[in-house]
């Protein structure tokens, strides 16, 4: 192009970061002002969200302070994008004080900060947002809920985990989502509740995700329940055959009960199919993306 505006490095931008090319879109927008072109409130946006998703603090805290020395209003989505990125990136001091210093905020703001609570450890502050929230007139959605569920799961808040799931639905007549159910069994297995977890999946009126299959499984293992475990753990190699992952995870299962012979089967049978180890999100990951 002989000429690029504002709007040209922007949508440049925004196509590299929508499109996973996240470093890229970073070294498009170190050029751009380097050129001394000044970015517009999407152009942010769109560095900071690549930010978040590279886990690239140092970059996001240089663009934050660019922000901040050039002045740029604080709007509900940069601000929010800001709250997200420094959750993720786990500078959740950060994150809190961005949050407090936004002049207007929506539902995926306070989504957000609760999210990055969530993933930080921080349950219990996550749970007195969500009367803060109410307080100012804003009505949780079904992200919200996600992240209190992942709160929940994540500080071992059994009871609370529970009454927000009914609460969710019987108060708010919002429909749970695979995303609610894994919380769910996450927050029970992680509890120990190995029993009540399964009792859950089976009452479940969806079909259970392989996902959420795989968390009960780990729970299994970390709790030392092998019977449960390598019953989950057969039932996911069914579902998905292919995905290395699976056989890795019952493998794992029989080698901490130092059941050799049943390991090498499944390694065995994992080498048989050629099944693929790929890379997967956790359910908190999947919330916190879910919530921009």
């Amino acid at each position: 192009m002989p000429e690029r505006n504002v709007e040209s490095w922007s949508s440049m931008i925004s196509g590299l970061a929508q499109s996973g090319l996240c470093k890229d879109a970073l070294a498009v927008f170190d050029e751009m002002v380097r050129r001394e072109v000044t970015p517009n409130e999407p152009t942010l946006v769109s560095v900071v969200s690549a930010c978040a998703r590279l886990r690239d603090l140092e970059h996001g805290q240089w663009v934050h302070d660019y922000i901040k020395q050039h002045r740029v209003d604080l709007s509900v989505i940069l601000g929010t994008a800001l709250v997200d990125m420094y959750g993720k990136c786990g500078s959740i001091g950060e994150a809190l004080e961005v949050f407090k210093k936004m002049p207007a905020k929506n539902v995926y703001s306070w989504n957000s900060m609760i999210t990055g609570l969530a993933m930080n450890g921080s349950g219990r502050q996550a749970l007195t947002l969500l009367w803060k929230m109410k307080w100012m007139g804003i009505e949780p959605n079904a992200i919200t809920f996600i992240g209190l569920l992942s709160a929940c799961s994540h500080s071992g808040l059994v009871d609370e985990g529970q009454r927000f799931f009914d609460m969710m639905t019987r108060v708010y007549g919002i429909r749970p989502l695979q995303e609610h159910y894994g919380c769910m069994v996450d927050l029970l297995g992680r509890a120990g509740l190995l029993k009540e977890a399964l009792d859950f999946v089976d009452s479940m009126p969806v079909e259970p995700h392989p996902g959420l299959w795989g968390a009960l499984a780990g729970a299994c293992r970390i709790h030392g329940d092998v019977e449960l475990g390598e019953e989950v753990g057969k039932r996911l190699i069914e579902l998905e055959p292919h995905h290395g992952g699976r056989y890795v995870l019952l493998a794992n299962i029989y080698a901490a009960a130092k059941r050799w012979n049943d390991m090498a089967m499944v390694r065995k049978l994992l080498k048989e199919r050629r099944a693929i180890k790929v890379p997967g999100n956790s359910i908190v990951e999947a919330l916190a993306a879910a919530s921009m």
